[in-house]
């Protein structure tokens, strides 16, 4: 099992580069978990005591705030998630719930710190990995930013209002009234 788990690891970015003796000791040590949909991985406020990697399947992330949930991130096959708790020591900021029946590979804190002991170098480029793809997701949450506000010096459209007090534009008729000359 060890060696077919150490090559699924080695097509996932986050390993490629690592060499296969420290792949096996995270294959080894690592926790296979096999969740149904609907099954939480991880709570909000939980403590951070490992990262997930998806084998298979599909895992939704979600925050709450005031009341309001909204789902943050999916991770699909190939991709990880808490490693943010990690890094940041810091309590779990998310629900982690299986949106389609998930194969999940579970890597303890202890395990990294203990890949930290034996080889920094292979450590260095795990963490290297990690920290590129969090710099990925920062870059596109800001361009969500930038693509959900006007470029500088736009100007709304002529009779644009909130949605709360939508106006129609100019000549705009409503539904119940549309005019049959207007395609």
């Amino acid at each position: 099992m060890t060696a077919a788990l150490v090559a699924e690891l080695r097509e996932i970015p986050l390993f490629s580069a690592l060499p296969d003796e420290a792949l096996a000791t995270l294959a080894a040590r690592g926790t296979l978990q096999t969740l149904p949909v609907g099954a939480a991985v991880f709570g909000e406020g939980d403590a951070s005591l490992s990262l997930f990697v998806v084998l298979e399947g599909e895992v939704e992330l979600r925050r709450s705030h005031a009341g309001r949930h909204a789902v943050v991130g999916r991770r699909g096959a190939g991709e990880w998630f808490g490693e943010v708790g990690l890094i940041g020591v810091k309590r779990r900021g998310v629900l982690a719930t299986v949106e389609r029946p998930a194969r999940l590979l579970e890597i303890a804190a202890r395990e990294l710190h203990d890949l930290y002991q034996r080889d920094v170098h292979t450590y260095a480029l795990l963490t290297m990995n990690i920290a590129r793809e969090l710099a990925r997701k920062l870059d596109r949450l800001e361009q969500s930013f930038v693509d959900a506000q006007p470029l500088d010096g736009a100007q709304p459209l002529d009779g644009a209002q909130p949605l709360d007090g939508a106006q129609p534009l100019d000549g705009a008729q409503p539904l119940d009234g549309a005019r049959p000359d207007v395609a």
